[in-house]
């Protein structure tokens, strides 16, 4: 029979394995979401020319002309490059690392233009929106989000897994690893006084 100590370690190890499952849900679902946020933040900028988001970035006051021009050209590509990777999961925790950077400068672009007064144009979805406090509270929100992403990819040995997952290995092969029951590891338990035996507590 199981001592009450080896039950106690079983009772342990299945709390842990369903509270690293619903860490592995939380951040599957929020790794699609960020990647498809990026996603549609390239699609409002690429099906417009690309001057009109160059008038955005330059509207910033940051860049000297030639720069204006390259930024506006190639950043719509690379948010497209990003989200992309974080949804099919291919490189996804550098992508994730990508992001976070990328918003930190969102941030500092906005917050930067909120303090001088510009009165200029987010560009943050291609659109006419004005810099507002909401504007610089939903971007912080993004950053917080793919942030703390970034930190579980990295850190935590579960959820790496599901930020590994090369073209070997696609996103559904992911979730299914994520639902199969962990195994079962053996435990020693004495049955007399001289032998024991080796069983796995079920």
């Amino acid at each position: 029979m199981p001592t009450d100590s080896s039950a106690s370690a079983g009772s342990s190890r299945r709390s842990r394995t369903a509270a690293d499952k619903f860490i592995w849900w939380l951040v599957f679902a929020g790794r699609l979401v960020l990647g498809a946020i990026f996603v549609y933040a390239a699609y409002t900028k690429l099906h417009n020319p690309w001057m009109l988001f160059g008038m955005m970035v330059d509207s910033y006051q940051m860049l000297p002309e030639w720069r204006v021009e390259l930024v506006a050209r190639a950043l719509p590509w690379l948010e497209l490059l990003l989200g992309t990777m974080l949804i099919l999961g291919i490189w996804a925790r550098w992508a994730a690392a990508g992001a976070t950077a990328l918003l930190a400068v969102f941030i500092y672009a906005i917050v930067r233009a909120y303090r001088m007064n510009l009165g200029i144009n987010c560009g943050c979805f291609g659109t006419s929106e004005p810099i507002t406090k909401f504007t610089i509270l939903r971007d912080t929100a993004f950053l917080a989000a793919s942030f703390a992403l970034t930190m579980l990819a990295f850190i935590s040995p579960f959820t790496k897994a599901c930020f590994s997952i090369s073209r070997s290995r696609p996103a559904c092969m992911c979730a299914r690893w994520a639902t199969r029951p962990p195994p079962r590891a053996p435990v020693r338990v004495a049955t007399n006084r001289h032998a024991q035996t080796t069983r796995a507590i079920p």
